[in-house]
């Protein structure tokens, strides 16, 4: 929410959130870039990637350290301090992919999502209450809600994995796309396409085809599958909004921009993260910056 938003897969697929939707009664605008002097005089810490989640954000340093802000409930925003190399949000969990190639997850585990498996992986991408990983030899185990079989992917080789509200995809060696799970709207229904990287929402699911062209397929009501960008670099999807960035840095939304709330700032970015109501992205400084709904200061990062 990819909610997940997910933050490193195989061969460049995006973590992606993906959540129920909130109604927000007092959303603010927040353009949060970190400053250029650190506090006390220390120097900054240089980010290298975000997720953004359901009222959470994390971000990773250029130290592996990752650091949580929005609301603390579940302790969500308590992450384990240990060094990650990528991390995914759902809506109130989190999982993280260590330098030593192990998984630890953390917040609510009622429906065992943060009980993640032993063993070496690739890649991890969390949705709303379950999450999968790809292992070291391109098998994806998932855990968690599986009440629609979104945690029980098929047999067999992928290079990447994206995990959305109910259901969840993953791209084959051959480029093509296979999902598992909900399908209520065509989320699980992947056009006949070679893709490089896939990022699942909430009952859709959009992804970056081997020729650079964004497609989206499933539900479409408000227009987050319908993709506004002809030179997309990567796409990330969130609940019912997604974003692409540029081969230029420069991102564009669509979906339900909440009354041009999730506009984003006309900034650069090296990543981007869509979760539920908001999104973040890394500047080509280092810095984060976030957008859309504020609620619990969930876009507004640290200035350290």
């Amino acid at each position: 929410m990819g909610w997940n938003a997910k933050i490193v897969l195989v061969s460049g697929a995006r973590p992606s959130r993906f959540f129920l939707r909130i109604t927000v009664a007092l959303a603010v605008l927040t353009l949060s870039p970190l400053p250029l002097i650190g506090c006390s005089g220390e120097a900054p810490r240089v980010y290298v990637s975000v997720a953004a989640g359901d009222r959470f954000s994390c971000a990773l340093d250029s130290d592996d350290n990752a650091v949580c802000w929005g609301r603390d409930d579940f302790e969500k925003v308590f992450v384990p301090e240990i060094p990650f190399v990528a991390l995914s949000l759902g809506t109130d969990h989190g999982c993280g992919l260590t330098s030593f190639s192990t998984l630890e997850c953390w917040g609510n585990n009622i429906f065992g999502q943060t009980d993640a498996p032993g063993g070496s992986y690739a890649a991890i991408e969390v949705g709303s209450v379950h999450s999968c990983a790809l292992d070291a030899d391109g098998l994806i185990e998932c855990w968690g809600a599986d009440m629609d079989g979104q945690a029980t992917p098929p047999t067999g080789a992928f290079v990447a994995v994206t995990a959305g509200y109910q259901h969840s995809c993953g791209i084959r060696p051959s480029g093509s796309v296979e999902c598992w799970g909900k399908n209520d709207f065509g989320e699980s229904d992947p056009p006949a396409a070679q893709f490089s990287t896939i990022s699942a929402g909430a009952s859709f699911t959009c992804g970056l085809t081997q020729e650079g062209v964004a497609r989206c397929w499933g539900r479409n009501d408000q227009g987050q599958a319908a993709p506004s960008i002809a030179d997309a670099a990567s796409v990330d999807t969130g609940g019912t909004f997604s974003c692409g960035q540029r081969v230029s840095g420069v991102a564009a939304c669509w979906g339900d921009l909440m009354d041009a709330l999730l506009m984003p700032p006309p900034n650069v970015f090296t990543m981007i993260s869509v979760g539920q109501d908001h999104a973040c992205g890394v500047l080509e400084t280092g810095a984060l910056k976030c957008w859309g709904n504020n609620m619990f200061g969930v876009s507004s990062p640290p200035r350290m």
